[in-house]
């Protein structure tokens, strides 16, 4: 159980939601795109922070400059808009593998 615990953790760690990218060790570098976490993420990311709505939105500022914009807080984190098919298309291609599993699975018993 603390295997399945402590991998979990470090997908979520490496996932980019508490360590970015470019803070990540280069020797961890490798857990990012293992991550099963990193694709749903960066998605909601992009859904929440990119398209005309999202550049239009404050994400950091007062009530008379905004400091910071949805499409400039994205490229901060270093996602690009156009990854947003390339992540759809991971997170289908995922949810695939584990029906397959799945259904294997249920098969074997």
């Amino acid at each position: 159980m603390s295997l399945i615990a402590g991998t979990m953790g470090a997908f979520f760690l490496f996932s980019g939601y508490f360590l970015p990218k470019e803070q990540t060790p280069k020797f961890w570098i490798f857990m990012r795109y293992l991550s099963l976490f990193k694709c749903p993420f960066e998605s909601f990311l992009i859904n929440e922070f990119g398209g005309e709505k999202g550049h239009s939105k404050c994400v950091e500022g007062s009530e008379r400059a905004c400091f910071l914009k949805g499409d400039d807080f994205l490229r901060k984190l270093g996602i690009d808009e156009s990854q947003k098919w390339n992540l759809v298309q991971i997170l289908q291609e995922q949810k695939l593998k584990e029906e397959s599993i799945q259904t294997a699975a249920a098969a074997a018993h």
